[in-house]
This record gives structure tokens, C-alpha cells and sequence, in this order.
């Protein structure tokens, strides 16, 4: 295959990785032919380290491990619309999520595309988050669910890096699992990713660093037969 042609066809998936047995089911939910760079999952380095990682494709996706995709052609159709229509980044707001009251001009990174180009030439800089935060509320689609700006997460500075610098976000939407049962735990359903078409491309879990309490392995084991019949479906 002539290189250029790969090199714009597939996403290179990063996935900050804390559990091998975690990260190897999620490399199972995207085809083989696609990049992957597995990397320590620390928060308070990983996100600058996007900016220097050496990554060949025109595009990438930071993919949580417990987030497995399910939908791989909605992915590249997805890819598609943004470079059609002039985004350099996509992830769903980190407020006004099924499970997030945050900062809602914050992507939340568990399922986070970007232009490497882009985003590697984004310099870093040193802003009151909750100041410049509310400067760029005309990004933000979803305001159904309550949201607040805050400063909450280590990752909310590479983030407002993205904005400051003049990348235009899209902020996809994202909806409950309906099918999960949280029972009496009240820890909340998983979040499945849209597309601007409403096709669900990704499911996530949620809590990956809690992998080892049992009732995190079965809200796991959930997302994964989901993700497995819905994957199958899309083929």
C-alpha cells in the first residue's frame, strides 16, 4: 500500500494503559490495520506527551482501555466529516454527560480525536481555566444536563491549550447504556459516543482504574458484550 494513501486512511489508537488484561480487549474492537501506541496511563503526563509522540498517521484517537469501539466504519466516516467541515479535534463535553457535571468546553479524553499536525503545534499555555472557560461557551452544544465550569482534572489545561490556540472542537453527543443495571451500587451507566448522525460508535465503562473490584469486571464484562453484538452488526 502506497504509504500516503495509509498514512491519511487509518487513525493511530493511543491508549494510556494501567491494566494489560483491560487494554488487550479493547485493541480487539479496532482492526488490525490500525496503528496503536500503548503507553503508562498517568494522568499528570500523559496528555503533554501526545504533543511530542511520534505518530505517523494524519489523524488519532486517545481511546481509554476500558472504552471499546464499536463501530470502526462510523469512526472513519466520522474522521471524514471533520476534516470536510474543518475540525481539528472531536469528544463529547465533560459536563453535560450522562455521568459528568464538569467543565462542559472540556473534552472528556476517554474517546478524544485529533489532527496530530494540529494538536502537536498547539502551544502550551498558562490560563485561569475557569477564567478563559466561559470565552468559549459558544462551543458548547449540550446543555441539557446540569454542568458547571470547574477545574477539576488534571487533563482540563492540554485541553484549553486546544482552544486558546484556535482548534476548531466538535463535541459529539453521548447517551446512558440503557441496558445496564446499575442495581444497588448507584454508580451510573456506561456512555455510548455518537456521531453527528446519531450512529453509536463507542462504549465506555467508566472506572478502568478500579478494574480489580468485581462489580467494576462485571459493568466491564457488560460494555463488552455490547460492544461485541453491536460491532458485529456494523461489519
Amino acid at each position: 500500500m502506497d504509504e500516503r494513501k495509509f498514512l491519511n486512511m487509518y487513525p493511530t489508537i493511543i491508549i494510556p494503559s494501567i491494566h494489560e488484561e483491560l487494554c488487550k480487549k479493547a485493541r480487539s474492537f479496532f482492526p488490525e490495520e490500525w496503528p496503536v501506541i500503548v503507553k503508562n496511563g498517568h494522568p499528570l503526563i500523559h496528555f503533554n506527551q501526545l504533543r511530542t509522540l511520534d505518530i505517523k498517521t494524519k489523524w488519532a484517537i486517545n481511546l481509554d482501555e476500558d472504552c471499546f469501539i464499536i463501530n470502526a466504519p462510523g469512526v472513519l466516516k466520522l474522521i471524514d466529516f471533520m476534516e470536510q467541515n474543518g475540525y481539528q479535534t472531536a469528544g463529547i463535553q465533560d459536563g453535560s454527560s450522562n455521568l459528568r457535571v464538569h467543565n462542559p468546553v472540556i473534552f472528556n479524553p476517554f474517546f478524544f480525536v485529533f489532527d496530530v499536525a494540529a494538536l502537536q503545534s498547539a502551544p502550551t499555555t498558562s490560563v485561569d481555566i475557569l477564567e478563559e472557560s466561559p470565552k468559549y461557551e459558544h462551543f458548547v452544544r449540550y446543555t441539557h444536563l446540569p454542568y458547571k465550569y470547574d477545574n477539576c482534572e488534571p487533563y482540563y489545561p492540554f485541553f484549553m491549550d486546544m482552544l486558546v490556540a484556535g482548534l476548531k472542537p466538535l463535541f459529539l453527543r453521548n447517551h446512558a447504556l440503557e441496558a445496564y443495571d446499575p442495581g444497588p451500587y448507584d454508580i451510573g451507566k456506561p456512555s455510548i459516543v455518537l456521531d453527528e448522525d446519531g450512529n453509536e460508535l463507542a462504549v465506555h465503562a467508566w472506572w478502568s482504574r478500579l478494574y480489580h473490584e468485581p462489580i467494576i469486571q462485571e459493568r466491564i464484562r457488560v460494555c463488552e458484550e455490547y460492544a461485541i453484538t453491536a460491532s458485529n452488526a456494523n461489519r
